[in-house]
């Protein structure tokens, strides 16, 4: 008992945050004005301001984890249209150019070289109407 009334006395005073408090025995007159709080009270008040912030810090990182996880769904939604999206317009274009090779096809069917054609058709009659002028000529 001694012991630990040195010890507490020894001790002194302490400051808590904005306040004061001392450890006193029986019949010992207070320091300063205010109230008493036996020790598991004061040990309770000073574990206060810690037991808050954990318990803030938890909360806060409770809902950034939540929306984090919002988000991250999101971007897992948003990366799914995307790839969605892609894939149809590379079906589309697909289409669109299977739909241009055969109308380019089709063309070169349609309209074959002709020119070689043309040439032959036109040596022919410039080499008949020259026959025949010759010959007309001939005759008179």
């Amino acid at each position: 008992m001694l012991s630990s009334f040195l010890l507490i006395f020894a001790i002194g005073t302490a400051s808590a945050g904005n306040g004061s408090f001392t450890y006193m025995v029986p019949d010992q007159k207070a320091p300063f004005k205010g109230t008493l709080f036996d020790d598991r009270a004061t040990a309770h008040l000073m574990s206060l301001p810690e037991y808050y912030e954990e318990q803030c810090n938890l909360n806060s990182q409770y809902k950034l984890d939540i929306q984090k996880e919002e988000f991250d769904l999101q971007i897992k939604k948003l990366k799914g249209e995307l790839k969605f999206q892609k894939e149809e317009i590379d079906r589309i274009t697909k289409e669109k150019n299977d739909i241009i090779d055969a109308l380019e096809g089709e063309l070169k069917i349609k309209n074959k070289d002709h020119e070689k054609w043309y040439f032959v058709g036109g040596v022919a009659i410039g080499v008949g109407l020259t026959i025949g002028i010759v010959r007309s000529l001939e005759t008179q």
